[in-house]
């Protein structure tokens, strides 16, 4: 598996403060385009203090206030062969043959997905998830099949809000690293690193969002 270190560009998410800008060598690695798709590994876990990113080795991106720690390596290869706590791949909708990362996917969990299409219980429609455990057929215990809605409506803020909501789906205790495909740079058609500075912002916003929620939960547990 083919690794490929990037650094952070500037965003427009007033969120985020990025801290170094990716150089040309490591911009032109990041978006060539060979056989093996790229691949997203996010690895996190609650900090009492800043909350922050890390894009393959360096790069960051921080809240202000209390949220998650997360590292964030993109690399290229085979995600069904990757080992994660849960793999993400996409669908969508009308699609009913996965091709891609998917279909690679389908293919190791004996045609899965493509049932589950033909039953009607995954149809691709934006905001949809769901979740097959994979009995030891891939490294990955559980894959999410997200819905990526119709293919004309798909864009750069579709990639960000998939990845928050992906993030929050998966800040269970049992998860703590995720791999999923940089949504909209293969079949989508869009930029591949525009894509993959999309899925990092939407992945930390998700998860800081998740723990706002969670300790002004508490908070008011504690004071009924």
């Amino acid at each position: 598996m083919k690794k490929y270190t990037r650094k952070a560009m500037t965003t427009t998410t007033a969120s985020w403060m990025p801290v170094r800008r990716v150089n040309r060598q490591k911009r032109r690695a990041l978006t060539r385009r060979d056989s093996l798709p790229m691949v997203m590994l996010m690895g996190s876990r609650l900090a009492a203090s800043m909350g922050a990113a890390t894009l393959s080795g360096g790069a960051r991106y921080q809240t202000s206030g209390r949220g998650p720690t997360m590292e964030i390596t993109v690399v290229q290869g085979d995600i069904s062969e990757t080992e994660a706590d849960v793999v993400v791949v996409n669908l969508f909708e009308g699609v009913t043959s996965p091709g891609g990362a998917t279909g690679a996917v389908d293919r190791a969990l004996d045609g899965a997905i493509s049932k589950l299409i033909e039953l009607g219980d995954i149809r691709g429609k934006a905001g949809e998830r769901t979740t097959i455990h994979t009995f030891g057929r891939l490294a990955a215990p559980r894959v999410v099949v997200a819905g990526l809605g119709k293919a004309e409506d798909f864009d750069v803020d579709a990639v960000r809000n998939l990845s928050a909501e992906v993030a929050r789906a998966c800040r269970k205790p049992a998860v703590k690293h995720v791999a999923t495909i940089v949504h909209g740079a293969g079949i989508g058609g869009l930029d591949p690193e525009t894509c993959t500075q999309a899925l990092a912002e939407g992945a930390v916003l998700g998860a800081y969002q998740f723990l706002r929620y969670k300790t002004e939960s508490d908070d008011d547990e504690k004071a009924a």
